[in-house]
């Protein structure tokens, strides 16, 4: 399935939401196209990676 064992997802994470958080992601990932665990999975590693490059505390000091 996967050419490389390194893209293979074996850790799991849980997050518990209300249900105007989980409409939100629905919706969300409906017009990105892509399923909501997959879509909120790219949302926190575009975010972990702005973070570890500076940007989020380049912005915050502004």
């Amino acid at each position: 399935m996967y050419s490389d064992p390194k893209h293979i997802k074996k850790h799991p994470y849980k997050v518990s939401l209300n249900d105007e958080q989980r409409q939100l992601i629905e919706m969300a990932a409906g017009v990105a196209g892509e399923q909501p665990s997959a879509y909120l999975r790219e949302l926190a590693m575009e975010k972990l990676r702005e973070m570890l490059s500076g940007k989020h505390n380049e912005a915050r000091a502004s």
